[in-house]
C-alpha cells in the first residue's frame, strides 16, 4: 500500500476574527488602567478587569496570563502610539547631534507626559507588588540599551567629549532620561513639559558631546 500525501492545510486568516480579538485586547488594557489606578495594582484582581472589559476571566489569562502581563504591555513601546515611532525613527536617521539630543528629550517629554498615571503607579507598586521590579528593570534595561547603540555611534563619529568613556556617557544618558527626574521636576517642582524639555535638550548637549569649537 502506497503512502498518500495529504495536501498541506491552510493557516485560518480571518481579518474580522483578528479585528475582534485586537478590540478585546484594547478593552482588556483601557479596563485594567481603569482598576489599577482607582484601586492600586494589588486591589485590583483578574476577575474584575474581566468584568469591566465585557470578557471572560479566561480570556484575560488567555491573552496577558497574569496582572503582570497586563502592566508589562502597558508600558510597551507600542502603547506611546505613531507619534513615538516617528520619532524613533528620526533619531535613527538623523546626522546632527545637537538635533539627536533635542529629539531625545522630546521622546522623555511624550513618554513621560502620556503614561505619567501608569509609571507612578509602577513607583508606587513596586513596593507593595515585588513582582513589579522585574517590569521596572526591563523598562530600564530595554531604553539602556537602545541608548547604548546611539552612544557608541557618537563615539565612533568622534562626537562624545573626550574626557568620558562610551560607558560613563550611556550611564550619564540612562541616568538623565529616568522618569524619576521628570516626576520631580515637573510634578513635585512645578516646571512645565516645555521646560524639562529644554533642560534635558541643553543638559545632554552639554554633558555628552564634544564643544562644536573643537
Amino acid at each position: 500500500m502506497t503512502d498518500i500525501e495529504h495536501p498541506q492545510k491552510r493557516a485560518y486568516h480571518s481579518p474580522a476574527r483578528e479585528r475582534q480579538a485586537e478590540e478585546s485586547r484594547q478593552r482588556i488594557l483601557q479596563a485594567a488602567r481603569v482598576h489599577f489606578l482607582e484601586r492600586g495594582y494589588s486591589g485590583t484582581t483578574i476577575d474584575a478587569i474581566a468584568k469591566e472589559a465585557g470578557v471572560s476571566p479566561k480570556t484575560v489569562t488567555a491573552i496577558f496570563g497574569t496582572k503582570q502581563g497586563i502592566m508589562a504591555e502597558m508600558l510597551q513601546p507600542s502603547a506611546f502610539g505613531k507619534r513615538y515611532q516617528q520619532l524613533l525613527q528620526q533619531i535613527r536617521s538623523e546626522s546632527d547631534p545637537l538635533q539627536g539630543m533635542q529629539i531625545i528629550a522630546q521622546i522623555c517629554r511624550q513618554i513621560y507626559g502620556l503614561l505619567t498615571s501608569e509609571f507612578d503607579l509602577l513607583r508606587g507598586a513596586t513596593i507593595v507588588s515585588p513582582e513589579l521590579m522585574e517590569i521596572s528593570q526591563q523598562i530600564n534595561a530595554r531604553r539602556k540599551q537602545f541608548q547604548g547603540a546611539g552612544v557608541a555611534h557618537l563615539a565612533q563619529q568622534g562626537l562624545l567629549r573626550q574626557e568620558l568613556t562610551v560607558t560613563e556617557a550611556i550611564d550619564e544618558l540612562w541616568t538623565l532620561t529616568a522618569y524619576d527626574l521628570y516626576h520631580m521636576l515637573v510634578l513635585e517642582c512645578g516646571w512645565s513639559p516645555d521646560q524639562y524639555e529644554a533642560w534635558l535638550s541643553g543638559l545632554l548637549r552639554q554633558r555628552l558631546l564634544k564643544p562644536q569649537s573643537e
